[in-house]
């Protein structure tokens, strides 16, 4: 079932007394929770999940297409053809170039997929199947239908169609050219439909699948009922919108999971053997209890995402080592039960069944992307000291098994303080807040949501005596929590500077940016009234190896140790109370590396990791504080990564011969970037290593070092992108090395550079060096460990080069030489003269590799390396072997398909009965006549019965003891006077076939002793003496050693 994303306000009356604000009455009353929640409702996905299932690949998916594919960055083609005559020009402005672009980057900077080979075509889905060839006979209706959007036709394949079961009676059923450099197309649409009730604002689905299974296209469709003016909606909540919609198409959804394979590409719940599709029952396909674990608690129908990875990611989250499976809704129906995480574990996160203010994406998200066995995560599944695309999900973090399995509010009281609360608000419809606590995350301040409903909450989530008492939100099991106020339509954090007046941050000595973070606090400067008990204030917060450090005012700071957190730290100077301390890890994170720190900013919602700020969805720039929308872009690297980040290294070994080395050069790629860049390392890199222009890391390392993290920046014209390499330096035993200990914080220095492929000075359009055409060369007889070795990656690229100058006459402006899945080489030549010097390039080395004597095979370094090669294309269109070309099994089978019993079979089983007795009729007479010629055949071998046990006695097979003496005429000639293909024949041999042939005894005698027993010139003998058809040939007399023949004269000639 689709997601559904729902939304209403909850709204309360502020108490001003206790923190004075300027702004006016109305804008505190849009204190607000927004609640998107997928209902019960929306059009049927699983209708879709049957239907017939799109090759991608030249070969099918399953161990070997994995170990020789190599995984890529996914394509998400956004197609916007219905929604462009929607909405208006500014709703398609916002959603199409600024929400919808900024989720498909942020995929596509994350996620990697097995790639689509040339353009993306669907396949034509048959609505019946022939039984016996497996032929479609009738296409399905309205197969072009994707929940409210129409696919074009184009965007399908050819489809052969053969209504009455006969080659001679298919028809083809025409496509088109099919979307070029995509792995994914979301269909976006802004319909008001049925599903668009109350205050849904937007659903997807997925609606055609790969072979493996992988969705390779869904629908989105805004509710246009719910779309406000651009400059009334929040920026990162729409983008998490989007972000949660496209997900659900590409896996997070309950008819998905039961097609979720293995890391070696088996279905993980068992198929059908006649359709290959997973079990149904209730009418939905059911995943295997490996997948999703079903437990009835409480009387109530739990399901658990039991998967690996998922599992592995949540028991270090929770940090909960007995964990088996992480929970999903059960609650709003199909549109949201078993298809979003249980917001009472995962509130926040951007697939819970509500759209909290800020959300952002946990690692449990990101591990069941790649646990769905169709696509790899960019650091997903983060240990404390790796790297991670996640963002600031904090919810639930480090609290435990109990945090679980227990009810949120025990006996009255939260079981969890710092997540749940307990003080009552009133009536739910006109709440009045009461004291302003801290969000669970510290981002910014809010009241509690505990109130009163009109009525008793279910049974099961009644958490206070009085049934009626809980929190606002349904699918968080109405446990109260701490949520943002809003101001103006949005969500209000420590970070926003002018939410208060300047009276308000004096009184409470408050300070709002980056750093900033909700703390518990009675601090008041002197004049003013302090409050009984400590509530949220905004301070900045910064994390040190074991401690916080907490602004008070400009210069007054005060210290929480890591196990201090609850305590009361008093104040001096100009301000009287006390600090609470907040928990050290629910600030800087187990490690104290995801935390602000001084001179490092980062904005909400990016957060530290490493010494760097990883920005979330719709955000990007060094500190994150730049939206990703179209007027930005152009000036902003974007996507920088390079092909690894974990590097072990040895003292004395250059680089490019380490081993778990993976590409050479190892140089960094970026989504889009501006023309020019420079590149910055910080700390400074071990000894010995260094990075070029290029942003390319080379050198040959000098001295140990331990593990250290070092951060990557590359500056464009206006902003920057950052990334994180981890190097580690050892020594061979017994080796004596000096030691490395970089500086803290040391530059490398900047390089300004123009990076290969591009040039000019201004900024470049998206995506322009990656849509760079290439040529891919597979050399299969290539073990990539072994060539790191000997010769090493440097010195195989340099003789690379050197061969295709010396040997074509080509310079190649790059070579990037990388490691296939299942390890051996690839190299992509990029020539930098567009498509037409590509092209030049495939021709050329086709020629020279389909000749074994050509000057680039017959080469020293043709005959060492060049073996066994495939060549590929790479281009915007995606990758298209061009040599040698594929084989197509699925091709028209030519004449031999008009032998194919099973389409006879279902021809004539087509046919109506008179038909098929008129059929059958002729066949037997067809049969009898058969019957008749091969009596006739056999009679007349009878009569020549006479003749071969005559032969027998000359020295056939009979019993020798019977034999007469051999005349000296029957003399077994020498084998080499015979005809090739007599050359092993014996006398009686050649006798047998002469009389096969119907030629009588007597004259094959004469005819083989005159032709020295070559049957062929024998035959030949005869028949060039024998008459027409028309004439009789009269034997009188036969002996041993003469025939006479008479023939009649032949007929004058005209």
């Amino acid at each position: 079932m689709p997601s559904i994303y729902r939304s209403y306000q909850f709204s309360y009356a502020v108490d001003f007394i206790s923190h004075p604000c300027p702004c006016s009455i109305f804008d505190w009353l849009l204190l607000s929770v927004l609640l998107g929640a997928a209902e019960a409702h929306g059009p049927d996905s699983t209708r879709y999940l049957h239907l017939d299932r799109t090759r991608i690949h030249a070969d099918t998916f399953g161990s070997r297409r994995l170990k020789e594919a190599a995984w890529q960055p996914i394509r998400i083609h956004l197609d916007t053809s219905a929604l462009e005559a929607q909405v208006n020009a500014e709703q398609l402005s916002y959603l199409r170039d600024d929400v919808l672009h900024a989720a498909s980057r942020w995929l596509t900077n994350v996620v990697q997929v097995l790639p689509v080979e040339g353009s993306l075509r669907y396949e034509q889905p048959c609505a019946a199947i022939l039984s016996g060839s497996g032929r479609c006979a009738q296409l399905q209706q309205n197969f072009q239908e994707c929940g409210p959007v129409t696919i074009p036709r184009e965007h399908f394949a050819d489809k052969e169609v053969c209504p009455s079961g006969m080659l001679a009676g298919c028809q083809v059923s025409s496509g088109g050219a099919g979307i070029p450099n995509a792995d994914l197309t979301i269909y976006v649409a802004a319909a008001q439909t049925q599903w668009c009730s109350g205050n849904t604002v937007a659903y997807a689905s997925t609606c055609r699948q790969a072979e493996d299974d992988r969705p390779l296209a869904g629908y989105f469709n805004f509710c246009p009922n719910r779309l406000s003016p651009a400059s009334e909606r929040n920026w990162h909540q729409d983008v998490a919108i989007a972000i949660h919609e496209i997900l659900h198409s590409m896996a997070f959804s309950s008819s998905l999971f039961p097609f979720f394979r293995d890391v070696l590409g088996a279905p993980r719940t068992p198929r059908d053997e006649e359709w290959g599709l997973p079990p149904v029952q209730d009418g939905m396909y059911r995943a295997s209890s490996s997948t999703v674990r079903v437990e009835r608690v409480d009387g109530l129908e739990r399901h658990f995402i039991a998967l690996p990875k998922v599992v592995q990611a949540a028991r270090q989250h929770f940090d909960c080592p007995s964990l088996l499976g992480v929970a999903l809704e059960e609650q709003g129906g199909d549109g949201s039960a078993f298809s979003h995480w249980d917001a009472r574990i995962m509130h926040s996160e951007v697939m819970a069944a509500e759209s909290s203010a800020m959300p952002r994406i946990s690692e449990m998200t990101l591990a069941l992307l790649e646990d769905s066995g169709w696509y790899r995560v960019l650091g997903g599944l983060a240990s404390p000291d790796a790297d991670s695309a996640a963002g600031h999900f904090v919810f639930g973090r480090g609290k435990g098994c109990s945090f679980l399995q227990h009810s949120c509010i025990i006996d009255r009281q939260s079981a969890f303080p710092d997540t749940f609360c307990t003080e009552s608000q009133g009536s739910c419809a006109s709440p009045s807040a009461g004291a302003i606590g801290c969000s669970h995350d510290h981002l910014s301040l809010g009241a509690c949501t505990n109130c009163l409903h009109s009525s008793e909450l279910p049974t099961r989530y009644q958490h206070f005596d009085n049934p009626r008492l809980g929190g606002i939100a349904r699918y968080i099991g109405y446990c109260p929590t701490v949520e943002p106020f809003w101001f103006s339509g949005r969500p209000t954090t420590c970070a926003s500077s002018g939410v208060y007046s300047d009276r308000t941050s004096q009184r409470f000595g408050e300070s709002h940016g980056p750093a900033s973070r909700c703390v518990l606090s009675t601090a008041t400067q002197s004049g003013f009234v302090p409050p009984d008990e400590p509530q949220g204030t905004c301070r900045d917060v910064f994390c040190l190896e074991d401690a916080l450090r907490i602004r008070i005012s400009e210069s007054n700071f005060v210290l929480c140790g890591k196990e201090e957190t609850g305590a009361r730290k008093r104040v001096f100077g100009q301000f009287a109370g006390f600090i609470q301390c907040p928990g050290y890890a629910a600030i800087c994170g187990e490690s104290g590396t995801q935390g602000p720190k001084e001179g490092a900013e980062c904005h909400f919602p990016g957060t530290h990791r490493h010494g760097r700020c990883v920005c979330a969805p719709g955000s990007m720039g060094e500190d994150c504080s730049v939206p990703d929308t179209a007027a930005n872009r152009q000036d902003f690297p974007f996507g920088f990564h390079y092909p690894q980040q974990e590097f072990e290294l040895k003292v004395g070994l250059e680089l490019s011969r380490t081993e778990g080395l993976r590409a050479w050069p190892m140089r960094p790629t970026l989504q889009s970037r501006p023309r020019l860049l420079q590149f910055k390392v910080d700390p400074a890199l071990p000894a010995g290593l260094s990075l070029n222009g290029d942003g390319e890391l080379r050198g040959t390392p000098s001295a140990s070092s331990d593990r250290k993290s070092f951060v990557i920046t590359a500056y464009g014209w206006n902003g920057a992108s950052t990334t994180v390499l981890f190097i580690t330096v050892l020594c061979d035993t017994g080796a004596d090395c000096p030691t490395s200990a970089p500086e803290s914080v040391t530059p490398a220095g900047s390089v300004t550079t123009s990076l290969r492929g591009s040039s000019g000075s201004g900024p470049s359009d998206d995506q322009a060096a990656a849509n760079m055409p290439k040529l891919r060369i597979t050399l299969s007889s290539l073990d990539f460990r072994q060539l790191q070795k000997d010769p090493g990656l440097e010195s195989f690229s340099q003789q690379l080069q050197a061969a295709l100058s010396e040997t074509m006459s080509l310079q190649t402006a790059d070579v990037v030489v990388s490691a296939a899945v299942d390890g051996t080489v690839l190299v992509d030549l990029d020539l930098s003269t567009g498509q037409e010097g590509l092209k030049m390039l495939e021709e050329s080395l086709q020629n020279q590799l389909a000749d074994p004597a050509s000057p680039l095979l017959s080469s020293t370094f043709g005959l060492t390396y060049l073996q066994s090669v495939k060549i590929s294309s790479l281009s915007s269109d995606g990758s298209r072997q061009v040599w040698p070309l594929p084989s197509d099994d699925d091709g028209d089978d030519g004449f031999m398909g008009y032998l194919d019993y099973r389409e006879w079979q279902d021809w004539f089983s087509s046919q109506t009965f008179v038909v098929q007795v008129a059929i059958l009729g002729a066949a037997s007479v067809v049969i009898v006549l058969c019957c008749l010629a091969i009596c006739k055949k056999v009679c007349r071998c009878k009569k020549s019965e006479p003749e071969r046990a005559a032969l027998t006695e000359w020295g056939g097979t009979a019993d020798t003891s019977a034999m007469p003496t051999a005349p000296a005429s029957w003399a077994m000639p020498s084998p080499t006077s015979f005809g090739n293909s007599m050359l092993t024949a014996s006398p009686d041999q050649a006798m047998e076939q002469m009389l096969a042939m119907g030629f009588s005894f007597e004259a094959s005698k004469v005819a083989l002793e005159a032709n020295r027993w070559d049957v062929s010139r024998a035959s030949t003998a005869i028949l060039e003496t024998a008459p027409r058809p028309d004439m009789d040939v009269q034997v009188e007399s036969a002996t041993d050693s003469e025939i006479s023949v008479h023939i009649p004269p032949s007929p004058k000639r005209r």
